[in-house]
């Protein structure tokens, strides 16, 4: 039974950390605003908070409070991401429709 909870909780790490990794290789964070995390200080820019949470998921070891603080702030973080990203601007809403540039309605 220990076992099942064991793989069941670094299943659910890697997800996050994969995530992560994904969202900082692509870029998809810079063009997002900065984000003020629940339990921080300030805004911070999104790229350099995923890297914060990364370096917390892999000093958080043994403690299992602290793994699980850092899991909730990515939760957040993530939920924060996507809808940011499906509430953003398209550029067709915002340029215009590439079909239709240099033409007067």
């Amino acid at each position: 039974m220990v076992d099942r909870e064991k793989r069941k909780e670094s299943a659910t790490r890697n997800r996050l950390e994969s995530w992560l990794i994904r969202k900082i290789q692509t870029g998809a964070l810079k063009s997002l605003p900065r984000y003020s995390p629940l339990r921080g200080r300030g805004a911070q820019c999104p790229e350099q908070y995923a890297w914060t949470l990364l370096a917390g998921l892999c000093t958080a070891g043994d403690d299992i409070r602290m793994r699980d603080t850092v899991k909730d702030d990515g939760r957040a973080f993530r939920s924060w991401v996507e809808s940011a990203v499906a509430h953003a601007p398209q550029a067709s809403e915002v340029w215009g429709s590439p079909l239709t540039q240099g033409f007067a309605p």
